[in-house]
């Protein structure tokens, strides 16, 4: 078994005995992805938000590199690049579903 197998597994099994919160579809597992759930680092900058589109200039898969719309609980839409996302959120752990997401915290109809 290789070292990267071992973490795999570890995953696995863990998110297999940790049930998602309710809101949850899946695991972020610190990846910036569609619907990612971000932990704000500080309450008084900004507070917690979803990731509800991306878009990854031509050539690049670094996610400093990628711009991420995000929408705050309060309703705010920023866009953000991953370097500015590293330094308001913690990393994602759990992923939502982006039409929920919309539906629950857009203050556009």
């Amino acid at each position: 078994m290789t070292e990267s197998s071992k973490d795999v597994d570890f995953c696995d099994a863990f998110h297999a005995e940790v049930p998602l919160p309710e809101w949850a579809v899946g695991h972020a597992d610190g990846q910036y992805v569609l619907g990612a759930q971000l932990p704000t680092r500080d309450g008084r900058r900004m507070g917690n938000a979803h990731i509800i589109s991306t878009l990854s200039p031509a050539n690049q898969c670094e996610a400093e590199f990628n711009q991420f719309t995000i929408l705050t609980d309060a309703g705010t839409e920023m866009v953000m690049n991953g370097r500015e996302l590293a330094e308001c959120f913690y990393p994602p752990q759990y992923v939502s579903d982006v039409k929920e997401v919309l539906r629950k915290f857009s203050l556009h109809d």
